[in-house]
Parts: C-alpha cells; structure tokens; sequence
C-alpha cells in the first residue's frame, strides 16, 4: 500500500511532553520500532512525517551481492535482527562511503 497515491489521514493527540504515537498499522507499513528514527519537516502546508530509512538504499543496490551470494533471504534477515547493532553501524560505514 505504501506506493499508492491515496492519502490516509490519522489523527493523534500530542502529550503534554509533546509526544505523539504513531498508529500501529503505520508502525508496522513502515516498519518503525522503538528507537526507530523518523524526520519532520515543516513545510507551508503543515508538517510531513518521513522515516528515516526513505531511499538510502539506492546507492547500495549490488554491493552486497558477493557476500550474500548463496545465502537465503530468511538467514539474511535473522543476522540482521540478532547483529542489528552491529548490523545499523555497517550500513551507516556503506551510507557514508557512498555519498
């Protein structure tokens, strides 16, 4: 759904800390956990929401190909969510060096 042009309003109440929850379906559309960073940018229309994670990935399309040569997606991903520190700092060294 997320590549659909349709817009979806949600409306959510700010705390008096300034806090808002994110509604659950967005959480998971978007996969955004606790500690997940997302952007705000205030435009003349109002403010946009943007995860952290939009588009990064496009420099890193093929790099990884010989390393992950072999191995299937299911392994690839349990790494990942064991190894996700170390897993976030890798990929923030291969964000780095791209661009």
């Amino acid at each position: 759904m997320r590549g659909a042009l349709e817009k979806r309003v949600f409306e959510v109440k700010i705390s008096s800390k300034g806090q808002m929850v994110i509604p659950k379906a967005l959480r998971e559309e978007y996969n955004l956990m606790a500690g997940s960073r997302v952007k705000i940018i205030a435009t003349r229309d109002g403010l946009v929401i943007k995860s952290g994670f939009e588009r990064p990935w496009i420099g890193l399309r093929g790099m990884m190909r010989e390393d992950w040569k072999g191995k299937s997606l299911d392994k690839l991903i349990e790494g990942a969510r064991k190894n996700a520190p170390a897993f976030r700092n890798h990929l923030a060294k291969l964000l780095k060096s791209v661009g």
